[in-house]
């Protein structure tokens, strides 16, 4: 299962996507962004044998899928916690990630994109740590969870800087 990019599992809708107003994203817009992010991926990939961030080869994942640090952030966060994440997946994760930026017309990857390819490439406990993580951060000192603003480590006391 390693070697599969996407895998989106689609539940019923919630009663409140049922009875929302407004128009959801139309396909011809969808489609301005698809083209756009191919148009992106051409550019990127102009002068080397790679077709599309797919195809990006594992040694070369950290040439064309520049994080801001928001992203290294979290990669480091979800690879510490997450240990069964494997060199494979980590290199999927990235080139996911890419993707999702060049939809949304960033020139770098930041930690939305890293969440949201969590969640489009089946590694949904790296999705959920990311989401927890959102709002916190973790000391550096004990690796425990801390509230944006904090002084002070509620587990171990260490000052935050």
């Amino acid at each position: 299962m390693d070697r599969i990019d996407l895998k989106i599992q689609v539940g019923p809708l919630a009663v409140e996507e049922r009875f929302r107003g407004g128009r959801a994203e139309g396909s011809s817009d969808i489609r301005k962004r698809v083209e756009h992010a191919r148009t992106l991926q051409q550019q990127r990939f102009r002068g080397t044998t790679i077709a599309c961030n797919g195809a990006i080869p594992g040694g070369q994942v950290s040439t064309f899928c520049q994080l801001h640090d928001s992203a290294q952030a979290a990669i480091m966060q979800v690879e510490k916690h997450l240990p069964e994440l494997t060199t494979r997946g980590h290199d999927r994760l990235l080139k996911v990630s890419r993707t999702v930026a060049d939809l949304n017309a960033s020139a770098l990857i930041y930690r939305k994109h890293i969440e949201e390819a969590a969640g489009l490439s089946g590694f949904d406990t790296a999705r959920e740590f990311l989401a927890a993580q959102r709002d916190s951060e973790l000391c550096p000192q004990c690796g425990g969870k801390v509230s944006v603003g904090q002084r002070f480590c509620p587990g171990c006391g260490a000052a935050l800087v």
